[in-house]
């Protein structure tokens, strides 16, 4: 089973920071390009993206909090819509559906 990507995550915690970054995903060659980055919560340990591809959660280790973004369909682009509190040292992120 193969998975196709137009948009790829990263995270980025020992050179930028607080960051996701984002990356374009050449279908044919598979090469990546650099598109941006995202602050996001402290030492990011964990993302998940919703099966859609619509949503993008983040934890942090050193947070308190984790993030809920939405993802710009034509760009990538992340748009922080609102922090959840967490508990201390959250570092793992599991979407569940119940359709």
């Amino acid at each position: 089973m193969g998975v196709k990507l137009k948009k790829g995550y990263r995270r980025n915690d020992y050179t930028v920071g607080r960051t996701l970054a984002a990356f374009n995903v050449n279908a044919e060659t598979g090469k990546l390009t650099y598109v941006g980055s995202t602050p996001t919560e402290k030492q990011p340990r964990g993302f998940a993206i919703d099966p859609k591809g619509k949503f993008l959660i983040a934890s942090g280790e050193k947070s308190e909090t984790i993030s809920t973004y939405a993802i710009d369909q034509a760009t990538g682009a992340l748009r922080l819509m609102q922090k959840y509190p967490a508990g201390k040292g959250a570092n793992w992120v599991e979407i569940v559906s119940f359709d």
